[in-house]
């Protein structure tokens, strides 16, 4: 028995367009379609076919290809137009438009129409809206595509009025429910959703907003100037929070949903209980993400369907007629309102009333949603009757008048356009013509001017040398002569002379009795010079220290030259013995090693990450071994171990380093880890491979912007080891910034990790002793803003005058001048500012206790977008609240108040203020600086590198 051919439906509508709910109602056809039948196949007509096809499971055609057009409704059974508010003219409609790769709108979906026609093929209106229809052409043409329809639904009574007024008799359409409103949500995930854009769900209720875009100019600020107000005044009322959720983000500001979110939350006063998720998700996840919600707020006609089918109650925006029928549909007028004609207070008490009934309105929408779900079945089943042939086709007299004139119309144009097309392409070939003639003109010239330029320069530079080398050589020739006669006069003179020929007789004698070089010779000299060499020592010695302490000094002096060769052994003794105690300690360590091999010294002013991590690798059981500096470590010879298991080795002597190398490349049993920073100004690429050969577990911390703003002029083996540490995946790479992280993954698939700097938080959580003593003119009575950390031209210095200026406080700054900026700001000369210069890490926290607010105040910029500032973590262990610019790595964190003006910046310091003994703040702090302990950041960096902590 023969198999028959699987049925094909195509599918059109305003598909690929990255709207989220003309995706829902593709979504619900094709899933009421499989629901019935299991043998069909669909073709999709779509803006980007590859994410229709990957996103449905069908067939794609783009909507401009008019060839694919062509063969798909050709192959097809079923020609369906589906879904949304396609029949509807606000920015107009093209005229002789359809069936080209010129048409949309109305022109685009009413082709459709036709190529059924013409292709003698079924053909189905599937739930759409009708209207707005504003011009004559709109009207004709929709009033045609339903006339062609063999089985015609639209979503709503008023869209089948509105056909019935153009002159389509009432039984050519029928009302159907949006087939969206039977999308099934998915939640999964969404809960990863809302907590990336910073949504707690266990803590307050959520109050979802779906907008977009409407209106240009006043109107569109007017109303989200009203809306801004009615949520902060909702907020103000209620414990709940504001998440905007996007239906379309496209590259159009007017398709743009998140920057209209992030528009009205720029008017809101509650800004830190308002979020945004930035990106769209596919049609059921964010149904998933809507049905999470208490209430919505809804402009998005789709957003409110998905609200009604998941029981959530709406407060609806009512920007299109469309909106107000849905809500109608419904029975919930009440709580809808339009667009252009709202004010806060309508907005407000509408919003309170859906929020205070949310429970009854839940129980309605849910028992009727049932119902409409169930009525939306029903296009489906038209759908398949038509299909099977269970719905005859009819044609009328009037679409073939209009087909008829359409095709006289379409010819007509397209006679217009060839004639056009020929005269362009005359007037092409004319120009083409003339630019080669011109071209080639030009080449001529540009060969004849290249000529004489490179002849004329030849004989300039042929003139030049010879003019140079016949000045040298007159020179030469006129010195020459000069020295010629001076040197025989001299000659002359001398030779003439009596005391000549005397000292001539002289040094016969003295070759004769002391030969050069000779023992005699040199005994002489000795003698000669060496006793008045001593006695000028004495002469000096008693003339500045008197002749007993000259006497004394002698004796010192003596005793160290005779006992310098005792003293050399035994150093030399002890050297060797330190480095066999070091290389043994090496060796009987049971357990993993860590070595930061580079000279940074341990004793340095700021104690940074690199000694952090050792520190806190000794603390777990680890073999630390640091690179000590003689700088700042001035008691190390071989080594020192400052705490228990971190070894401080004198990293500038090549021997030491050399040796602890060898030692480490034995340990073949045990895990080596050796760290690199992207600061490091002295290992090469060639050196990291060195490392590997010997077994060694690199890590690369790269934990700034390589930039000479940083470190000063940065060699080029520093760039060169970067690129190739990015390349090479046995190198693990662990970045300190989002920035850096997104970097590193454009180079390589494994092997790194992001984790931000960290803090010490025994080391800053501290009580209040005697304050330093520069500190006390800054204890006033006045709220003490705090900031440590470098002062460079990153920082914003005319926020920290404003700061200053304000009045209320007393700015503290500490730290290293990396520049000049602060001197040139005139800072240090301010009443209000107290600058301490730089502190060791050490007593940097007995200045932090006294600080009321803690400050970061960079400027934002590519440099600071990528640092992960050790201070805010420091901050957070020290209980101060954190004011912060609008910086990428701060915003992470729920401790720190971000301000992304100056002025939002100084209102967020007198919210700091208020926070500064509030409980639930206060535990935010806490539980912010315990996840970024060293602690945790060192063990995420083991388990990196395959040792278990």
């Amino acid at each position: 028995m023969n198999e028959q051919r699987a049925k094909t439906i195509l599918i059109a509508g305003y598909y690929g367009f990255e709207n989220i709910g003309d995706e829902a109602i593709l979504s619900a056809i094709l899933a009421g379609f499989r629901e019935q039948r299991s043998d069909l196949e669909f073709i999709v007509v779509s803006s980007d076919p590859g994410r229709t096809e990957s996103g449905h499971g069908v067939r794609s055609v783009h909507w401009k290809d008019m060839q694919g057009l062509l063969d798909a409704a050709r192959d097809c059974d079923l020609i369906l137009l589906g879904g949304g508010g396609l029949f509807q003219d606000y920015w107009g409609m093209p005229a002789n438009a359809q069936l080209t790769q010129h048409h949309w709108g109305i022109s685009f979906y009413s082709s459709f129409a036709l190529l059924a026609h013409l292709y003698q093929k079924p053909f189905m209106i599937y739930a759409v809206g009708v209207g707005p229809l504003l011009s004559e052409d709109g009207k004709r043409w929709t009033r045609l595509s339903f006339e062609l329809a063999d089985a015609a639904t639209v979503r709503d009574p008023e869209s089948l009025a509105l056909l019935v007024s153009l002159g389509l008799p009432i039984q050519k359409a029928t009302v159907k429910p949006d087939p969206a409103l039977g999308l099934l949500p998915r939640t999964e995930g969404t809960d990863a959703i809302f907590e990336a854009a910073g949504v707690d769900l266990g803590e307050q209720p959520v109050l979802g907003v779906c907008l977009r875009n409407w209106t240009e100019g006043e109107k569109s600020t007017a109303w989200k100037q009203e809306l801004a107000s009615a949520l902060d005044r909702f907020l103000a009322q209620e414990n709940a929070k504001v998440v905007f959720i996007p239906f379309q983000v496209g590259e159009h500001e007017l398709e743009n949903d998140h920057i209209v979110a992030l528009e009205l939350a720029g008017m809101m006063e509650a800004k830190e209980r308002v979020h945004a998720i930035p990106a769209t998700y596919t049609p059921e996840v964010t149904a998933g993400l809507i049905s999470r919600c208490h209430a919505l707020v809804g402009m998005r006609l789709h957003s409110l369907i998905f609200a009604a089918s998941a029981g959530v109650p709406a407060l609806a925006l009512a920007y299109d007629p469309k909106v107000h029928n849905f809500m109608r549909s419904l029975d919930m007028s009440a709580y809808a309102l339009d667009l252009q004609g709202m004010d806060v207070d309508q907005l407000a008490s509408t919003l309170g009333a859906v929020w205070g009934g949310r429970e009854s309105i839940r129980a309605r929408l849910l028992e009727r949603g049932a119902q409409v779900r169930e009525a939306a079945r029903g296009n489906t089943l038209l759908a398949l009757d038509l299909l099977e042939g269970r719905i005859a086709h009819k044609e009328t007299p009037q679409t073939i008048e209009m087909l008829r004139d359409l095709s006289i119309r379409q010819v007509q144009s397209l006679a217009e356009r060839d004639h056009h097309v020929d005269d362009l392409n005359l007037q092409i070939a004319g120009l083409i013509a003339r630019v080669e003639e011109k071209q080639a003109h030009v080449e001529v010239l540009n060969a004849e001017k290249w000529a004489l330029v490179a002849e004329v320069e030849d004989k300039k530079e042929t003139i030049r040398g010879m003019e140079v080398k016949a000045a040298e050589q007159q020179h030469a020739i006129d010195y020459l002569n000069w020295r010629v006669a001076y040197e025989r006069q001299l000659k002359d003179e001398i030779t003439s002379s009596r005391v000549y020929k005397v000292a001539l007789l002289l040094r016969k004698l003295r070759l004769l009795l002391l030969p050069p070089g000779g023992f005699l010779e040199r005994t002489i000299k000795w003698l000669y010079r060496k006793p008045r060499e001593i006695l000028g020592r004495i002469r000096e010695a008693i003339r500045r220290h008197g002749i007993f302490k000259a006497f004394l000094r002698g004796l010192s002096i003596l005793w160290i030259r005779l006992s310098y060769p005792v003293k050399k052994t035994v150093q030399k003794d002890r050297y060797e013995s330190d480095l066999l105690e070091l290389e043994r300690r090496i060796a009987q360590h049971r357990g993993f090693v860590d070595i930061f091999h580079v000279p940074m010294g341990w004793n340095t002013l700021l104690f940074q990450r690199f000694q952090h991590i050792s520190l806190q690798v000794a603390k777990m059981g680890g073999l630390a071994i640091y690179g000590g500096h003689p700088t700042v470590d001035k008691d190390i010879f071989v080594y020192q171990e400052v705490k228990k298991n971190l070894l401080v080795f004198k990293a500038t002597d090549n021997t030491v380093t050399n040796r602890v190398l060898a030692a480490l490349e034995k340990r073949v049993d045990q895990t080596v880890i050796l760290r690199i920073q992207s600061i490091d100004l002295v290992t090469t690429a060639e050196h990291v491979q060195d490392f590997l050969r010997r077994g060694f577990k690199v890590v690369y911390e790269y934990i700034d912007k390589i930039s000479p703003e940083i470190t000063g002029n940065v060699p080029e083996l520093v760039h060169r080891r970067h690129e190739a540490i990015l390349k090479d995946e046995r190198v693990i790479v662990v970045t300190t910034a989002d920035q850096l992280y997104e970097e590193v993954g454009r180079h390589r698939s494994r092997n790194f990790l992001l984790s931000t700097n960290g803090v010490d938080v025994e080391h800053w959580r501290i009580a209040r002793g005697t304050p330093p003593d520069d500190l006390k003119p800054a204890l006033t009575g006045r709220v003490i803003v705090g900031y440590h950390g470098a002062l460079a031209k990153w920082t914003d210095y005319e926020l920290l005058r404003m700061i200053a200026d304000e009045g209320s406080y007393e700015l503290v700054l500490i730290g290293h001048e990396h520049d000049d900026e602060l001197p040139k700001s005139g800072l240090k000369q301010h009443p209000h500012v107290h600058f301490l210069g730089s502190k060791s890490y050490f007593d940097l926290n007995t200045y932090a206790v006294y600080y009321d607010i803690a400050i970061l105040p960079f400027r934002k910029s590519e440099l600071t977008e990528a640092v992960s500032p050790v201070k805010i973590f420091e901050y957070m262990a020290a209980r101060k609240p954190i004011v912060s610019t609008d910086l990428r790595e701060c915003r992470k964190y729920k401790s720190c108040l971000i301000a992304e003006t100056n002025e939002e910046f100084m209102a967020q310091l007198k919210r700091a203020v208020e926070l500064r003994d509030d409980p639930d703040y206060l535990k935010t702090l806490d539980r912010e600086a315990n996840e970024n302990s060293w602690r945790a950041k060192t063990v995420e960096m083991l388990k990196m590198a395959g040792v278990k902590k």
